[in-house]
């Protein structure tokens, strides 16, 4: 119930991650598919990349749309962030299937993908910009906070204002609720980048 989702969130804030896991894997063995993303995240907090993968697929599988992102994701910076072949060929998969389905996380780890340059896609600005925009027309708060860091991150050439742009987004988010995103745009403009 209500009580066990404030416990485990208690146990994840304090950083006791394997109470936190406790509480969704309950869920997550009767096949509650937020329980299994809840799952998939905390072992991917563990560093437990094969046991993350699994959970998150098992969401992933019943379209659940944060865990697909984070499995395609987990593929796409395995290895430090130099992902094998297969693993670039899952991450691209999951997210051109998730763009097909206008998934708004799928035009964000396309638009990633495209920006990152880790060798899994050409590096294409333009395109990038594309599927980043898509995320901005969408509204998704954290799809648009993400998207902000990546564009100040990644810094895509052809875009006027470059840091402009990426403040844009970040803004959108906060303006939606993300209150994280309001501490790493004071920081911006504290030190000029993200802590």
């Amino acid at each position: 119930g209500s009580a066990d989702v404030e416990q485990a969130s208690r146990a994840f804030r304090a950083g006791n991650l394997d109470e936190a896991l406790k509480w969704p894997l309950k869920a997550a063995e009767r096949g509650n598919v937020e329980g299994q993303f809840e799952v998939g995240l905390v072992y991917s907090m563990k560093k437990d990349s094969a046991r993350a993968r699994e959970w998150l697929a098992k969401a992933a599988a019943q379209n659940h749309e944060k865990a697909m992102y984070s499995l395609g994701y987990d593929y796409f910076y395995s290895n430090q962030g130099i992902p094998d072949e297969e693993d670039c060929r899952k991450a691209m998969d999951i997210f051109g299937r998730m763009a097909d389905q206008d998934m708004t996380f799928g035009y964000l780890g396309l638009g990633i993908a495209h920006l990152a340059n880790n060798g899994c896609v050409e590096k294409d600005d333009g395109k990038a910009m594309d599927y980043l925009q898509r995320v901005y027309e969408r509204e998704n708060k954290d799809a648009l906070a993400n998207a902000g860091f990546m564009i100040w991150t990644y810094q895509p050439e052809g875009v006027e204002d470059v840091e402009g742009k990426g403040m844009e987004f970040l803004q959108k988010a906060v303006d939606l609720g993300v209150r994280y995103t309001q501490c790493q745009i004071g920081f911006v403009y504290r030190d000029g980048r993200f802590n």
